[in-house]
């Protein structure tokens, strides 16, 4: 991503762009699990981020707002890390008798 002394819209753009690529890694590699609702929002919301058309203003609130999207963004690939990561119940052991 580029620095914070980039013009908003790219780093917004940048930003954009980013999530696309999540969402291509996620799905090529994470496609076909059952996810809980959770992770679907994740997803959606990543979705949606990743369609962000220079939509933030040069401005406080402009900035403000990156930065929100921003914090989420170190959060929410952790969360379908830790989802996807929970170890697979283990096969019942065949019985001897």
């Amino acid at each position: 991503l580029p620095t914070d002394d980039a013009a908003l819209t790219d780093r917004a753009t940048a930003l954009g762009q980013w999530c696309q690529g999540f969402i291509t890694g996620f799905g090529l590699n994470a496609g076909g699990k059952d996810l809980s609702d959770e992770a679907k929002d994740v997803l959606q919301d990543l979705v949606a981020i990743s369609q962000v058309q220079e939509a933030l203003e040069e401005s406080e609130d402009g900035e403000s707002d990156y930065m929100e999207v921003m914090e989420y963004l170190r959060v929410a690939p952790l969360l379908l890390f830790s989802e996807l990561a929970k170890p697979a119940a283990p096969a019942p052991k065949p019985s001897l008798h």
